[in-house]
């Protein structure tokens, strides 16, 4: 079994006002056009566009409430995005200052550190320089002390064949230095024994 919900209140007007404007219709025939807009359709209308302009009313109101809401809530949107842009705004402005100066102190410290790269290239050219006299001066030192050492060992050469020829004669000397110091304790014996006879 169907039970259909009653029709809303709007519906039964309407069916109420179909039936009597039906019924109207055919009396229509019978009456008089004016009598009969004055007498039902006149108040109907006027009841309708009453209850009508009531509801459109309300339902304007109520759409005029929620634009003013939205429009409030738009503008508070507006100012919360309007602040947060400047002070964006603000942040950039800060951030290009201070990127600016970076910009000039990188300059700065870049024109520095060229001017240190250079100084320090001229300096590596004259240490290279210097290494390279230094090198001249090496070798002319290592050929000196190659002659010296050589000369050196030539002397020492020299010294040591001295030597064996000094302790050559020394030997050969010393046996006639011993035969000599007999001879001479022999002549002292001698004259000492003469001396002690007489």
């Amino acid at each position: 079994m169907d039970i259909s919900a009653p029709p809303p209140p709007e519906e039964e007007v309407r069916s109420e006002v179909a039936e009597k404007t039906l019924e109207e219709g055919l009396k229509a025939l019978k009456i008089d056009f004016p009598d009969f807009l004055h007498d039902s359709v006149v108040p109907l209308l006027k009841r309708r566009r009453g209850k009508k302009l009531e509801q459109d009313c309300s339902s304007l109101c109520t759409a005029n409430e929620n634009v003013q809401k939205m429009t409030l809530e738009l503008c508070e949107r507006l100012k919360t995005s309007k602040e947060a842009y400047e002070a964006a705004v603000q942040r950039a402005k800060r951030l290009i200052a201070a990127t600016g100066k970076s910009d000039q102190l990188h300059a700065k410290e870049l024109a520095k550190a060229e001017g240190r790269r250079a100084e320090e290239a001229r300096i590596a050219k004259d240490l290279w320089e210097q290494i390279a006299v230094a090198k001249t001066e090496e070798e002319e030192l290592c050929k000196k002390i190659a002659e010296l050492t050589d000369d050196c060992d030539k002397e020492f050469k020299r010294a040591e064949e001295l030597k064996a020829s000094l302790a050559k004669d020394f030997r050969k000397h010393e046996g006639e230095l011993k035969d000599w110091a007999k001879k001479l304790i022999d002549c002292e014996a001698a004259r000492s024994s003469e001396s002690n006879v007489d």
